[in-house]
């Protein structure tokens, strides 16, 4: 009866685990995804989201400002973007990206500005 109950544990565990996705996150209606080549931005939110991508390794020496003017990238509601891992890395210093990403809003003066930023650390 032991055997039995291992067994279907076991495969209860490769079943689990087959179905998980271990190189993806999610958080706020936005999902990130990785394969061999690329990055995959995922929007499940009611407005569109723009995005920066970073080597975890190399964000902390990065200068960078979120885009909020019109030319951005963007993910719209219920889209999906793929982007190649080759255009966004020259180094590959760690196994981590960090998908920071924002909604643009009107701001005080008349024009645009970036929200809270969020970020997804994502492995690859």
């Amino acid at each position: 009866m032991a055997r039995t109950q291992l067994r279907l544990l076991a495969i209860a565990t490769l079943v689990a685990s087959a179905c998980s996705d271990p190189t993806g996150v999610s958080s706020g209606g936005v999902h990130a995804e990785t394969t061999a080549s690329s990055i995959m931005i995922t929007n499940s939110r009611e407005a569109s989201i723009s995005y920066m991508i970073l080597d975890r390794a190399t964000a902390a020496r990065t200068l960078w400002e979120p885009c909020a003017w019109p030319g951005c990238p963007l993910v719209e509601p219920g889209e999906r973007v793929s982007l190649p891992l080759a255009e966004l890395l020259q180094q590959r210093e760690s196994h981590e990206l960090i998908v920071y990403w924002w909604h643009i809003v009107p701001s005080s003066d008349g024009g645009t500005r970036a929200d809270s930023i969020r970020g997804l650390v994502v492995p690859y």
